[in-house]
């Protein structure tokens, strides 16, 4: 074992021992929030903000120990990327969406230990509440992990999927046939030919950027930007990965991609619910963002299982079909409300045609979505000797 894997090893396990600082900062606002139950405005209120806390509890409970499995098993850098991806992904959700108005004990005398030992206000926040850092240090280890599993890919390979996208008409067309597909595959060929997506030049940039993200609020706009053309090379880098990986390698990366899918669909089910002028529609928002990690953390585990994981084809289809259609459905859903809501209406009365709008949406745009995912879901299956036949 090198210098470097022990290093690697050193700050894999000192990260997962922070994680689980926030594991116990958790379980201690459970408590804390239980034996406050009694004050709260009604039992309503009481049930729901401990059921999240709860979720909350479980949600972090479970990326620690997958965590701690991946890392325990990881022999190559990729691997070893991968915890560290989970790691901040369960920092920002923790952080995210943890009670912070709830502080425990063990918190409480934490807090004063640390103020008592030197540590300011401002950077007690930065470490234990802004999410930002870590959500950009997961772009990061995504990154890594893009580049490195199931081997490190070449700029060769990340071209090589593209001889077998579909042409659209107006591809010959300036502007009107841009490949959007093609200008991504060349980003990240010419990232990694200048060894922009080396360790040592990605994980200094994303801590900058998760620390300017947290810092400078206002450029908010900037930051989501920037963070959408990362994850686009990490999602070009993967699908490389998938080409030059053997079956039972695939196999993982699916999985993960099913959870990659399944985060994405419950972001954008959370973000169209926001705008609903809807009390329910906001309770569900936030239910949905906080409990979804469940169904991210499955994929992963499966995808990370020992052994052979069971086949991801039908629950890729299905979560892109069935999510696909959720998300639809909330969109008309959110319009109609909002314009009854607008109208001066009884509140009940804009939801239920919001709700009844939705139903019809749901009915007649069932048939095409599911032959619009068929055709945008399927090509992640086609194997590469396959297309070239």
């Amino acid at each position: 074992m090198n210098t470097r894997t022990t290093a690697e090893r050193i700050a894999s396990w000192t990260l997962l021992a922070f994680l689980g600082l926030f594991l116990v900062l958790s379980l201690d606002s459970l408590v804390r929030l239980w034996f406050a139950r009694r004050g709260m405005d009604s039992p309503f209120e009481a049930a729901t903000v401990l059921s999240y806390q709860f979720a909350h509890a479980v949600i972090t409970l479970i990326g620690v120990l997958l965590t701690a499995r991946v890392f325990h098993r990881a022999e190559s850098a990729g691997e070893r990327a991968f915890g560290w991806m989970l790691v901040f992904l369960t920092l920002w959700y923790t952080k995210t969406f943890g009670f912070a108005s709830f502080p425990g004990p063990f918190q409480s005398w934490l807090a004063e230990r640390l103020f008592a030992a030197g540590m300011t206000r401002d950077v007690a926040i930065l470490l234990f509440a802004a999410p930002a850092w870590a959500a950009w240090l997961a772009l990061g280890a995504a990154l890594r992990v893009s580049v490195c599993y199931p081997r490190q890919i070449t700029p060769a390979d990340i071209a090589a999927p593209g001889t077998r996208d579909r042409r659209g008409l107006l591809r010959s067309v300036a502007f009107a046939g841009l490949d959007v597909g093609l200008a991504w595959r060349r980003l990240a060929a010419g990232a990694l030919q200048y060894g922009s997506l080396r360790a040592m030049v990605v994980w200094p940039a994303a801590l900058a950027l998760g620390l300017a993200a947290s810092l400078l609020p206002d450029q908010r706009i900037f930051f989501v930007a920037l963070y959408a053309c990362g994850a686009a090379i990490v999602i070009t880098n993967l699908r490389a990965g998938l080409d030059v990986s053997d079956a039972l390698q695939r196999r993982r990366l699916l999985w993960i991609l099913q959870a990659s899918l399944s985060a994405l669909l419950a972001f954008c089910l959370a973000g169209v619910l926001s705008f609903a002028e809807d009390p329910f529609a906001s309770f569900l928002s936030f239910a949905v963002a906080a409990i979804a990690p469940l169904a991210v953390l499955s994929g992963i585990a499966l995808g990370t299982r020992s052994g052979h994981p069971p086949q991801p084809r039908s629950a890729l289809r299905n979560t892109a079909t069935r999510g696909g259609m959720v998300v639809i459905c909330a969109l008309a859903y959110v319009a109609a409300q909002t314009a009854a809501a607008t109208t001066g209406g009884p509140e009940l009365l804009a939801s239920l045609l919001g709700l009844s709008v939705a139903i019809l949406t749901g009915v007649f745009a069932w048939r095409y979505v599911r032959a619009s995912v068929a055709r945008l879901v399927a090509p992640v299956f086609v194997r590469p000797e396959r297309s070239n036949a």
